[in-house]
């Protein structure tokens, strides 16, 4: 993925990514995977490069509404880069999304630091989801979506409605747990690649 001094904030230009980086490996078809907010770059990649993608999977993935994960509104959101570089408020700024990101259950294997939550909010704040639902629409190739209902982040109707957007395939199912939370990548790979 790029570093934060890289960050490509649109859905489109992280899709153009996947495609030159599969290019360069020698791949002219693949399917994509996408967990949580990856899942805007796998559908973005399934809508606009049809003819390269075989086929979509979404673990928890961000959907084409809103959701408990986004709380704050896109405008405060985007101006959150700038306020992270004012003195004592970048500070709070920092403490405040680390907190959120403790309470939501989600945890990083490195510590985050200020770039990290710059790059988060920088990456919310491209989000559209009126792109998002066209994508959705576009998609040609079989879908998988993935979801459980004890996620934190992605309440299960953002799943289901997903879900119901992607009818447009070939073939779309959607795979529903009771458990596993926003990480079942991680809990139940094995049987999400047999799904697969």
């Amino acid at each position: 993925s790029p570093s934060p001094s890289t960050l490509l904030t649109t859905p489109q230009a992280r899709a153009q990514l996947i495609v030159d980086v599969m290019a360069a490996r020698g791949h002219a078809r693949f399917a994509v995977v996408g967990h949580s907010f990856g899942g805007t770059t796998a559908l973005a990649t399934a809508a606009l490069h049809p003819s390269k993608v075989t086929a979509l999977a979404l673990v928890n993935s961000v959907g084409i509404t809103r959701h408990r994960g986004l709380q704050v509104p896109h405008e405060l959101t985007r101006q959150v880069k700038h306020l992270a570089h004012v003195p004592v408020v970048g500070e709070r700024l920092l403490d405040v999304m680390l907190a959120t990101y403790a309470r939501m259950g989600i945890r990083s294997e490195k510590v985050l630091g200020h770039d990290d939550v710059v790059a988060h909010t920088e990456l919310i704040g491209g989000l559209d989801f009126a792109d998002l639902r066209a994508f959705a629409a576009q998609v040609t190739a079989p879908a998988l979506v993935v979801s459980a209902h004890d996620d934190k982040l992605v309440e299960p109707a953002v799943s289901f409605t997903l879900a119901q957007a992607l009818s447009s395939t070939s073939l779309t199912t959607h795979r529903h747990k009771r458990s596993g939370g926003h990480f079942l990548q991680k809990h139940d790979a094995p049987a999400i690649a047999a799904w697969i």
